[in-house]
């Protein structure tokens, strides 16, 4: 992170931010970690008052096998990924060591730790998406977050839209009794329809732990029809895209809010 750019996004009231403890990136030796970038992007952030909550995960080539899509065209679009840890008790055995020391380093920093990104989708899980299987690793890594810094804050989910039925499946296996949030990357070219969903993955939570906090974790609109993320179904363009994210941040805060605290009313 760049400090001046950090900066400018603290004087205009950015307040959060989600960056990354990449176990393959920090650990590109077996038992060796490389902790300049994480160092460098905790610091800075930490610094000009944004409060960073820090994704950990990835899955590692140092110690599972890679696979792909069996699609050819997705296969040509993601490429291979490393397996997830859970699927071998030794990756699963260097992942958790590789969760505790980063939590131990940065634990005077960081209060807030997401398990993985986007596991309900095949690339960045690097395997079929399995939400119980997911959830066994989101157990086990909260045990050893909570272990090292109890007053710590551990996120689940961080998942690629909205889906109920994958959180429920995670949740089902424990994870309801170790986690403190639930987020997820709702992308949308209207972003009130996300509202509709949330709801439905309220009453997932509910069913298992209504103390379980619910956080929007990534957002965006592409600036550019080449890109190969999300292109929704209006135009592109600078201009457009900061005015719908304006929007898009004002309907987040007061009409999603407001609607959660109506259905909770509703619901109590």
């Amino acid at each position: 992170l760049e400090d001046s750019l950090v900066a400018r996004a603290a004087e205009i009231g950015v307040k959060w931010t989600r960056l990354g403890a990449s176990w393959p990136s920090i650990e590109k030796e077996k038992g060796i970690y490389s902790w300049d970038e994480p160092d460098q992007a905790f610091k800075v952030a930490v610094k000009n008052g944004i409060t960073p909550f820090i994704t950990v995960g990835g899955g590692n080539k140092l110690y599972s096998k890679i696979s792909g899509y069996d699609d050819p065209v997705l296969a040509e679009i993601y490429g291979t990924s490393p397996e997830p840890p859970i699927k071998d008790p030794a990756a699963m055995e260097a992942f958790l060591a590789f969760v505790k020391a980063t939590v131990d380093r940065y634990k005077d920093q960081i209060d807030y730790w997401e398990v993985w990104n986007e596991p309900n989708h095949r690339n960045y899980w690097g395997a079929e998406p399995d939400g119980k299987e997911y959830g066994r690793l989101l157990v086990e890594t909260a045990k050893i977050i909570k272990e090292t810094d109890p007053t710590s804050k551990v996120i689940g989910g961080a998942m690629a839209g909205i889906i109920p039925p994958f959180a429920d499946d995670f949740l089902s296996v424990g994870s309801d009794k170790y986690i403190d949030i639930i987020s997820y990357h709702n992308y949308g070219s209207v972003p009130e329809e996300r509202v509709y969903l949330a709801i439905e993955l309220w009453k997932v939570i509910n069913k298992y732990n209504p103390s379980i906090e619910l956080w929007q974790g990534e957002c965006g609109y592409p600036s550019h029809s080449s890109t190969r993320d999300f292109r929704g179904r209006a135009p592109w363009g600078l201009n457009i895209q900061a005015k719908w994210l304006l929007r898009q941040s004002f309907v987040d805060i007061y009409f999603c809010k407001a609607t959660m605290s109506n259905y909770f009313k509703l619901a109590h």
